[in-house]
């Protein structure tokens, strides 16, 4: 017999929130999938391209586990940590624009020393993590940031809404996320600025999604 399920989006299809990645989480813990391996491979596989870099999958094994998620598939290295920092918070804006990931990464041709250089960022940014060192965690962040500026993979409306954040000096950090930073952008802020973003946004005329550091578990 056939089935059907219905994927109720609370976003209600915004842009660079994880949609589609979520119905294949769903759907793949629908089935009575357990390994973890196994839905990246099926995902890899589904999402192959032969032009450009294909999805690495890394927002579908986030989604997967929770937390903050730190994924390596070379090593095979899949590991969820805790917020060590309860003074922060974490902002997310939503830019009001959207570019399909798969588009953009069919132009993107990294150097293997380019991916080395992002990698050994992340890499700093984790021990970072696990250690709760702050200033260490932020200076990684913002040296990712910039090689992903430099490399050109930054839209300009998201500089432009960067450079307005740190203008105004509204967080520690902040980033573009999905493809080329467009969708959706992260602001870590202490508590106390919580209220100033959420004037700030709305003066702006942008939606601020979320505004605290209480992760999901995932599925």
């Amino acid at each position: 017999a056939q089935q059907s399920l219905v994927f109720n989006d609370p976003y209600a299809r915004r842009g660079g929130l994880g949609a589609s990645s979520a119905q294949f989480v769903l759907l793949a813990k629908y089935l009575g999938w357990t390994d973890p391996w196994k839905l990246w491979l099926a995902y890899r596989e589904l999402t192959y391209s032969p032009e450009g870099l294909s999805p690495s999958g890394a927002d579908v094994m986030a989604q997967w586990l929770g937390g903050i998620t730190y994924f390596e598939a070379k090593t095979r290295i899949l590991e969820r940590y805790r917020w060590p920092f309860p003074e922060l918070i974490l902002g997310l804006i939503h830019t009001g624009h959207k570019v399909a990931t798969h588009y953009h990464l069919r132009n993107i041709n990294l150097a293997p020393v380019q991916i080395e250089r992002l990698s050994k960022s992340a890499f700093t940014a984790k021990l970072a993590l696990q250690d709760g060192n702050l200033s260490v965690f932020i200076a990684a962040l913002r040296d990712y940031a910039q090689q992903l500026l430099q490399l050109g993979y930054v839209a300009e409306h998201t500089q432009r809404l960067l450079a307005q954040l740190r203008g105004r000096r509204l967080g520690l950090f902040a980033k573009g996320c999905g493809a080329l930073g467009a969708d959706v952008v992260l602001v870590i802020l202490n508590k106390q600025q919580r209220a100033v973003l959420a004037r700030w946004c709305e003066q702006q005329q942008l939606q601020l999604l979320y505004c605290d550091n209480v992760l999901a578990e995932g599925v």
